[in-house]
């Protein structure tokens, strides 16, 4: 696990594959974390191979469906990911995880509804950074937005949590992540406000 305080501006993520002064996705982030290089044109980028393969997907999923504005918020998790691969506990620690995962929604759900007075609406206008206008806009549906995006990075350390128990972790990084790594990323994509 990575010791060191988050600064005030975080490498920018985005959804999908980004690159140079775009933004990268959560997992871009810790192959680039951990190896320092970043190879756009494949997808191993997508799949760091010390991290855990459950843990991988469930941070490529939240990544996708979370709002731009409030991604950022993930790094406290991704900083936890790098070392969490156990091959020798595989498939049973996949499966584990998979069932954590489903019964903490299930226990959890209610704790992030929210009751929005926003119109409906089909999303048809967006930003550069892919976000609808009209939910950025309208006041009731950012909250939503932002209730959700708490729902999915909560789900996700709650797994990371999960894991830790399970195989009595913190997880063991080989590659000692740096803060000087971590800006370089900065550099490299530009940076958003913590």
């Amino acid at each position: 696990m990575t010791m060191f305080e988050l600064p005030n501006e975080l490498p920018r993520l985005g959804h999908g594959k980004g690159g140079p002064g775009t933004w990268v996705c959560a997992q871009q982030a810790v192959e680039w974390l951990v190896s320092g290089s970043m190879d756009l044109d494949s997808d191993i980028t997508d799949r760091p191979a010390c991290v855990q393969p459950w843990l991988n997907s469930l941070a490529i999923s939240v990544n996708d469906e979370i709002n731009t504005k409030w991604r950022h918020r993930m790094w406290p998790v991704l900083l936890r990911q790098p070392g969490t691969a156990r091959p020798e506990l595989e498939p049973g620690l996949t499966n584990q995880l998979r069932g954590f995962i489903d019964v903490w929604r299930e226990q959890h759900h209610m704790e992030y509804q929210h009751d929005c007075t926003g119109e409906e609406h089909t999303c048809e206008e967006f930003d550069e950074d892919g976000d609808c206008i009209t939910c950025l806009e309208n006041e009731d549906s950012a909250c939503v937005l932002e209730i959700h995006a708490n729902y999915l990075i909560d789900s996700l350390t709650a797994t990371q949590d999960e894991w830790e128990r399970i195989t009595g972790g913190p997880a063991t990084c080989p590659t000692d992540i740096t803060m000087e790594r971590f800006n370089a990323l900065g550099e490299l994509v530009g940076t958003v406000p913590w």
